[in-house]
């Protein structure tokens, strides 16, 4: 999933669910999960914001 958010940082939670064939919530968590180990960071407005890959 980080490389896929790397090469597409404005990637929504709705697009990886479907490349991935799981639920948005399903995302939403490994997404928090990324976020507190501090592996992806989120920069912005939920709208207009984009994904960093930190590690």
């Amino acid at each position: 999933m980080i490389k896929i958010i790397k090469d597409k940082s404005q990637i929504t939670a709705q697009d990886l669910s479907e490349i991935f064939f799981v639920s948005e919530r399903t995302i939403k968590r490994d997404l928090k999960i990324l976020t507190d180990k501090k592996a992806i960071e989120y920069i912005g407005s939920a709208k207009d914001g984009y994904w960093i890959v930190k590690k």
